[in-house]
């Protein structure tokens, strides 16, 4: 399998992550699509990044996916307005009655010190973690999308420093992390794609059988 579409294009191995309301992944190796013994491999937002961290949905704490999501910046937003409670976020959740990522987002671009740090930090972890998982399979790309990564250029270049930071230099040298392009499409992109390269492997079989058939 190789990409045809989008900023993983021509790639053989590559990484993908989409930082939403949780954080979904995938990677690709060798032209392969990893899916493991019940299609959990490459699942990166539930590698533990903070032990005894937040509360994941899988049960466990302080998996990736409680930190580098919108959900996850909200709840080191909470945490923070709760012992600042007159901070540009605490005047931010008593004028809306709530907090979201955009939020964090719109406060960091105003030079407010906590978001700023909130979203380091996320991107830190991030970065962290990108530069494991590519010690495993040596990606060409890693593809950067979900809501989050509406944030642009800023986020990318966080997360790319850290990954730098972190990974191994024959590695780093080599990837380049880039921004999704395909949007909301590209998962039905990519399950047309999928079912396409299966069909495309089992058809000789296909005509296999049907030549014998006629015999």
């Amino acid at each position: 399998m190789k990409i045809k579409k989008g900023s993983g294009s021509n790639a053989t191995d590559l990484i993908a992550i989409t930082l939403g309301t949780g954080v979904g992944s995938g990677m690709i190796a060798n032209g392969e699509l990893l899916s493991g013994m019940n299609g959990t491999a490459a699942e990166i937002g539930h590698i533990i990044a903070e032990p005894h961290g937040y509360p994941c949905n899988c049960g466990r704490e302080g998996c990736l996916d409680t930190i580098a999501s919108a959900t996850g910046i909200v709840h080191q937003a909470m945490d923070h307005l709760l012992a600042y409670p007159n901070s540009p976020l605490g005047i931010r959740y008593r004028e809306n009655g709530r907090l979201d990522a955009k939020d964090v987002f719109d406060l960091a671009a105003d030079s407010d010190a906590a978001s700023e740090h909130i979203i380091d930090h996320t991107a830190d972890v991030l970065g962290f973690m990108i530069a494991g998982a590519a010690t495993i399979i040596n990606p060409s790309a890693v593809i950067i999308g979900g809501g989050l990564s509406r944030a642009g250029l800023p986020l990318l270049q966080k997360i790319t420093h850290y990954f730098k930071q972190y990974a191994l230099p024959r590695i780093s040298e080599q990837c380049d992390i880039r921004l999704a392009q395909l949007g909301n499409d590209a998962g039905m992109i990519g399950a047309a794609y999928l079912v396409k390269s299966k069909l495309n492997k089992v058809a000789p079989s296909f005509g296999i059988l049907a030549e014998n058939e006629s015999d």
